[in-house]
């Protein structure tokens, strides 16, 4: 596999001249040239890391190198020092910067002497190891004394080792050039205003020359800060995935599937240490009873989540299903408009194509593709990518963006994984148009120019080719972004807290100026028209004011003194028969689920009607009302499904009575969507509940106690 790291080497002068400002009230040229420096090495870390890299000082006050140690060169190359040698950048280079090269030193060093020495010690490191291409970074003012008989050596040395240029300093411009003629095309030089020794001058037209001579680059600190504050990986090539596409039982077409697009985390993995070294990963495993106890391993089996059900899965059963080698074949073929959203899954998109040399496969991939366009279909595979690996369903249709008189070159087809019948659970959402909330006409227009108002496609204004806002090939995460700094940062100074997010971070995500005025007027407008009413959510406090409430009315009914209800009890296990009402607001006052003590409820109310001697109706229509009006606010669907099934129930069983005393009289019925948006219940829906449509409901309930009776005895 081909090498794609790079070799880079950075010169940092630190000479007597850097610290002086370029401008009143700037940062002098060391403070900006260590701060680029910083941000190169956390970009290397974070984006390439395994790209090697060296640093080379300028202007030190000793001497570090190997020509000036050489017989030939000797004392040729004073005050450049090697500060670190060619290796994958880590942290370590990030310390030596911070804590070691704290400011300018008193000497000066010649800039182009330094640039020989680069290129003998990136063609001394470079031995033994394979790069893709080698790099070197100049940061200087130019401001000291060169030996100019250099500048042919350095010209012809970076061409024999082909390595690219970057000069990186202030004192930058842009102007239009007028030789192009392209207007917009804008040309870097050094400016000329400020007040510069003639040292400097020269320098800086030395070093233009030499950027010209060798198509290097040249740019500002501030250019350069705008391309390195933000990580963003590089793309990698895809390697295809080869295999016969499989129609029928005799045709095959060799194919080759590419990734596409794939939802991947821009965050690299990374290896957890301590300051004795590398940490190692330990796992215990605990039971719970009454206290934690440890389990063995080899105690342990494989098993799976079925909801909150754990499910054992003994492999000496034998049940592990196995898809087989490596496999495309083609199942069948189905309408597109069949394929819907909501069938689609997995983490991507692939690109299948023919593949490279064949051209038998390739005549008949095409001629599939051109079919599947005429006709409008999409074809079905069953994928296992190699042996031991589940089996996957995909869809494949013609590639949208090919005409159909290309597909004779460009015949491709996007392929999307797609979901199991079993895989697909049917969810009944509350409609988001009812009667009541029906917009008005001046509601739809007001809404209709928000939407117009905030176009991000023509949020900034300029003569440029793209003015939309957000746009998604250059939009960068901002959490990812943050989550490096804030790496950086905690590596750099483990003890202080996490800096919080930079305002450039924050202006990603901030609305353009253009959108916030085009959008005021509207909003206003969409504010005034559609009001907001606050939802009082069931917080404990309210559930206890509740359950005072019914405990105040309760006994004012019965003309007994109310007694203070006390806050819910630890010793409170399950709801119970005796006062079910009660018990079921103090298991929600102590934070139970809504969903557990619901199924508990519903045993005790069915127990009250079909397990006690005597209905006792004043509690049983308590505990219903209770029920029913914490359904209203915590969710409807398990009430409606419980006291659908309990109609049933009632009526064949005869428990007529019940029903109509109970549910029909006091409207316990179904919860509609007019009461809580959480219902996918009709007002139509709700009165027809409350029919009685049961044919066996003239029994008697007598005879329905008889044949209780006869059913026990005939079990003894």
């Amino acid at each position: 596999m081909a090498t794609t790291k790079e070799a880079t080497v950075i010169l940092f002068d630190v000479g007597k001249p850097t610290g002086e400002s370029v401008r009143p009230g700037q940062p002098t040229f060391f403070e900006q040239a260590k701060e680029c420096l910083a941000k190169i090495l956390q970009r290397k870390i974070f984006t390439t890391p395994k790209d090697e890299i060296g640093l080379i000082l300028i202007g030190t006050d000793d001497t570090n190198n190997v020509l000036n140690d050489s017989e030939d060169t000797l004392g040729d190359y004073e005050h450049i020092s090697v500060a670190f040698d060619l290796e994958m950048t880590n942290w370590q280079m990030l310390k030596i910067l911070e804590r070691e090269i704290v400011g300018p030193s008193n000497s000066e060093g010649d800039w182009l002497s330094a640039l020989i020495v680069a290129m003998d010690f990136l063609k001394g490191q470079m031995l033994g190891k394979k790069f893709k291409s080698s790099k070197i970074i100049l940061m200087s003012p130019f401001a000291s004394i060169v030996n100019t008989e250099n500048i042919d050596i350095v010209m012809e040395g970076l061409r024999k080792i082909e390595t690219e240029i970057v000069v990186i300093t202030c004192n930058v411009e842009y102007y239009s050039n007028p030789d192009k003629l392209d207007e917009n095309d804008e040309m870097v030089i050094f400016s000329q205003t400020g007040n510069k020794s003639k040292h400097q001058k020269a320098g800086e037209k030395l070093a233009f020359d030499l950027i010209q001579q060798t198509d290097g680059i040249l740019c500002s600190f501030e250019e350069a800060m705008v391309q390195l504050v933000y990580y963003e990986k590089q793309n990698q090539k895809s390697m295809p995935w080869n295999c016969e596409l499989q129609i029928g039982s005799k045709l095959e077409i060799k194919t080759s599937v590419y990734v596409y697009t794939k939802d991947v985390s821009s965050m690299i993995s990374w290896k957890t240490e301590s300051v004795d070294g590398p940490c190692k990963m330990e796992t215990e495993y605990f039971v719970q009873n009454i206290e934690l106890k440890p389990v063995e391993k080899e105690e342990l089996i494989r098993g799976h989540m079925y909801g909150t059900t754990p499910v054992p899965f003994d492999q000496s059963l034998g049940l592990k299903f196995d898809a087989g080698p490596k496999n495309f074949r083609c199942i069948g073929f189905t309408n597109r408009n069949n394929i819907h959203d909501q069938h689609l899954c997995g983490t991507g998109v692939w690109l299948v194509k023919a593949q490279k040399d064949a051209a038998a496969s390739e005549k008949l991939f095409v001629a599939l593709v051109n079919v599947m366009k005429s006709s409008e279909l999409a074809l079905v595979a069953r994928y296992v990518y190699r042996s031991g690996l589940k089996a996957k369903i995909m869809v494949l249709v013609p590639h949208p963006d090919t005409e159909k008189n290309q597909y004779k070159k460009n015949a491709s087809l996007l392929m999307m994984e797609v979901h199991f019948a079993d895989d697909q659970v049917k969810m009944e959402f509350p409609p988001l148009r009812t009667t009541k909330d029906t917009p008005s006409q001046e509601q739809y227009d007001a809404v209709e120019g928000l939407i117009d108002s905030m176009d991000l496609m023509d949020a900034y204004d300029g003569d440029g080719d793209c003015n939309e806002a957000f746009a998604h090939k250059k939009l960068l995460n901002p959490t990812i972004q943050y989550t490096y700094r804030a790496l950086a940062h905690r590596a750099l100074h483990p003890t202080q807290p996490v800096p919080l997010p930079d305002q450039d971070l924050m202006d990603l995500l901030d609305i353009p100026e253009k959108i916030k005025q085009n959008s005021s007027e509207h909003v206003a407008k969409v504010k005034e028209l559609f009001p907001l009413e606050p939802i009082v959510k069931p917080t404990k406090k309210l559930l206890f004011q509740m359950l005072q409430h019914n405990a105040t009315a309760a006994a004012s009914a019965d003309d007994v003194q109310p007694t203070a209800v006390d806050e819910p009890q630890s010793t409170l296990i399950e709801v119970g028969t005796i006062t079910p009402d009660e018990d079921f607001m103090h298991l929600l006052l102590r934070g139970e689920k809504f969903a557990t003590v619901s199924n508990q409820m519903q045993n005790v109310l069915h127990n009250l009607v079909f397990k006690t001697l005597q209905l006792q109706t004043e509690k049983f229509g308590r505990a219903v009302m209770m029920y029913r009006e914490q359904a209203i606010v915590m969710g409807a669907f398990r009430y409606n499904e419980w006291v659908t099934e309990f109609k049933k129930i009632l009526l064949e069983r005869g428990k007529v009575d019940v029903w109509q005393t109970i549910f029909v009289n006091e409207k316990f019925g179904l919860i509609s969507a007019k009461e809580t948006e959480m219902s996918t219940v009709t007002d139509e829906e709700v009165e027809e509940f409350y029919k009685n449509e049961c044919s066996d409901t003239n029994k008697p309930a007598d005879d329905m106690m008889d044949d209780d009776l006869d059913e026990l005895l005939a079990n003894m």
